[in-house]
């Protein structure tokens, strides 16, 4: 039961990620290597706050958390790259196109779950099995609160609602 629990929050987690990275490419936008930054950093506080890391643990922590992310942002990149089209090319896709596009997507998202599932076993001798069930659950909390502060921003900018904000 957790297994399938885990497995629909991971390919969940997947979709999502890429969900947003199709709306930033669709909307010519490319975050600012500041802008990354700060999001970055804002990650990192957000996570240590969650986590309550001692100093020992978190010295051991975020190296296998950044080598992690650094590898799962590589293959994201990777998938997008080989992928890039826009909604209406999906339209003039063949039906072997389609199909095609659809066993690459599941493959990256069994990468992706094969790579959680690393991660979380190499996680296992650096930081107690509770805090990284509380790092999987602040990790889908910092998105929200993400998506949550872009739209804000964007509100405030008077840019135009994102897909998923409430209309």
């Amino acid at each position: 039961m957790k297994t399938k629990k885990v497995n629909r929050l991971s390919v969940a987690t997947v979709i999502l990620l890429f969900a947003i990275s199709f709306n930033i490419r669709a909307q010519g936008e490319r975050p600012t290597p500041e802008r990354q930054e700060k999001i970055k950093s804002y990650k990192i506080a957000f996570l240590t706050e969650r986590l309550n890391l001692t100093s020992k643990e978190a010295e051991k922590f975020w190296p296998v958390y950044n080598a992690n992310e650094k590898v799962i942002r590589e293959k994201n990149r990777e998938f997008r790259k080989a992928h890039n089209f826009s909604p209406e090319e999906v339209e003039d896709m063949t039906e072997s196109d389609a199909q095609q596009f659809i066993a690459d997507q599941l493959n990256h998202d069994q990468e992706m779950l094969d790579l959680k599932k690393k991660f979380v076993s190499d996680l296992k001798g650096v930081i107690p099995e509770k805090k990284i069930l509380i790092l999987l659950e602040a990790e889908k909390q910092f998105r929200v609160d993400l998506m949550k502060r872009l739209a804000s921003e964007r509100k405030r900018r008077g840019g135009p609602p994102l897909p998923y904000e409430g209309r």
